[in-house]
C-alpha cells in the first residue's frame, strides 16, 4: 500500500501541511518535512508511512513535555507522571525524551528543587522544613536531593525560632480573648504544626506567645 502526496503546503505557523490523493490532510513540522525530504508527487510506502507517523507521534508527545515546562519548573519524575496520564505515549517514549531533556539541561532535579525551596521561603513564609519537604515529595523528587537542598537551605535554629515567634504572634491575635487560654494554645500549636515546624521549636514559642501577651495558665 502506497500514500501519495498531491500537494505540500508550508504554512506561516512553522507547520507543513500534506494533501493526499484520497483528499486527507496530515499537518507535520517542518523539522519532520526536511528530514524526510516530503515533497508534492511524492509516493510513500509501507515503511515510510509508518516512519512519518511515528515522528509524528514523537513531536507530539516532546511538544506536550515542553508546554508543561513552559508553564513552570518540573522534576524528571513529576513530568514523567504527568505525560504518562496520556495514554498514547509509551514508557519508553517519555523515558528518551526526558532523558534526552536531562541532557539538554532542560531537566535538572537538583536545581528545580533548590528554586522551589527557594520560592517557598520567600513567598509561603508560613511554611516549615517539613512542609516544604511533604512538598517536595509531591513533586517526586528523591529523598537524597531533598536531604541535600534542605540541609543547604536550613535556616540557623535561632532565625527559624524568630520566624515562627513572629508568625505565632499574628495568628495569635485572631483569637478571641474570651476562648479559653488552652484552646488558644492548643489552636495555635496545631496551626503551626501543619505548617511544617518541629514540635521542640514550637512548644517554646507557644511558651513565648503566653509570656509576651500576658496570658499566663
Amino acid at each position: 500500500m502506497s500514500y501519495l502526496i498531491k500537494r505540500i503546503s508550508y504554512k506561516a505557523d512553522g507547520k507543513v501541511e500534506l494533501l493526499f490523493d484520497d483528499k486527507s490532510k496530515l499537518n507535520v513540522t517542518q523539522n519532520i518535512a526536511f528530514e524526510m525530504d516530503l515533497r508534492s508527487e511524492m509516493e510513500l510506502d509501507q515503511s515510510q508511512w509508518i516512519q512519518l507517523n511515528s515522528m509524528i507521534h514523537v513531536d507530539k508527545c516532546r511538544k506536550k513535555m515542553l508546554d508543561l515546562l513552559s508553564r513552570r519548573p518540573h522534576g524528571k519524575r513529576e513530568l514523567r507522571d504527568k505525560l504518562r496520564r496520556n495514554q498514547d505515549f509509551s514508557l519508553e517514549l517519555i523515558d528518551s525524551l526526558l532523558d534526552n531533556a536531562e541532557e539538554q539541561g532542560f531537566l535538572n532535579d537538583l536545581e528545580f528543587a533548590r528554586l522551589f525551596v527557594d520560592d517557598s521561603l520567600r513567598l509561603r513564609k508560613q511554611d516549615g522544613p517539613a512542609k516544604i519537604r511533604t512538598r517536595l515529595y509531591q513533586k517526586r523528587i528523591s529523598k537524597e536531593i531533598i536531604d541535600q537542598v534542605m540541609q543547604e537551605t536550613a535556616l540557623d535554629p535561632e532565625d527559624e525560632y524568630e520566624k515562627i515567634l513572629e508568625l505565632a504572634l499574628k495568628k495569635w491575635r485572631t483569637y478571641k480573648s474570651n476562648l479559653e487560654l488552652q484552646k488558644r494554645k492548643a489552636r495555635l500549636y496545631r496551626f503551626l504544626m501543619s505548617r511544617g515546624f518541629s514540635s521542640a521549636l514550637i512548644g517554646r514559642v507557644v511558651a513565648e506567645v503566653s509570656r509576651q501577651t500576658g496570658d499566663f495558665d
